[in-house]
Formats: C-alpha cells, structure tokens, sequence
C-alpha cells in the first residue's frame, strides 16, 4: 500500500470519528434521554465512541452490507439503514463500558442512531 493511500484512509477514519463525536454531542442536547455526564467526560465518551464508530463501524457496516445486500442496494437510504444497525451496536457498548453516557429508553437509543447514521451519510457525501 502507498503511503498516500495509508493516509488517505486514516484521515477518513479521523473524519468518521469526529463526525459520530459531534454527532453524538449534538444529539445529546437536542434528543431527550441522552444524557452525556460532564463536560470533560462527555467529550471523552463521545470521541471513543467515535473511534469505535470509525472502526468497528466500518467492519459492522461491511458485514452487514452484506448481510443486508439488497437494502444496500437502495442507495443512500440502504447506507443509512446499516450505519443506523451499526451505530446502534456501537452505542449499546458505550454505554454498557462507561457510567458518562445514558441513553434511557431502548427507542431513543435506535432513534439515536437514525440521526448518526443521518448525520455520518451526509458528511460522507459531502466530503
């Protein structure tokens, strides 16, 4: 692999995480029943669901691109509704990992991930 190509993807695995981070710190003052405890551990949690997000996202997104083959083949909406199964998964295990992000009833957390998913599809687009 060339170097430029190395760096090309870690850059859009950079983006992709601080997309989901301010996606997820958006989200928490617009959607109710997310919580996100403190300044400082908020912005931590969201940047490593971020990451998480960038990485065990793209695997997720691929498995279920699979999975989910005819779906994907809708377009964007198909790309939006496996982000959305994969943000799901991210965000139940941040929140079972740490105390600093709550999400409360189990449809804010899929409502949740429509928006990220929204949000991270059209940031994708974009760039």
């Amino acid at each position: 692999m060339h170097p430029v190509e190395a760096a090309m993807i870690l850059l859009a695995a950079v983006l992709a995480a601080v997309v989901f981070t301010l996606g997820l710190l958006i989200a928490s003052m617009a959607v109710s029943g997310v919580t996100l405890r403190g300044a400082l551990p908020g912005v931590r949690t969201a940047t490593l669901a971020g990451l998480a997000s960038a990485g065990l996202g793209k695997l997720l997104g691929l498995i279920l691109a699979f999975l989910f083959l005819p779906i994907v083949l809708l377009g964007p909406l198909g790309s939006i509704l496996v982000q959305s199964i994969a943000n799901v998964i991210v965000l139940f295990a941040a929140t079972w990992l740490t105390e600093d992000l709550r999400v409360e009833p189990r449809r804010t957390r899929m409502v949740l991930a429509v928006v990220l998913a929204v949000f991270q599809v059209v940031a994708q687009r974009a760039l």
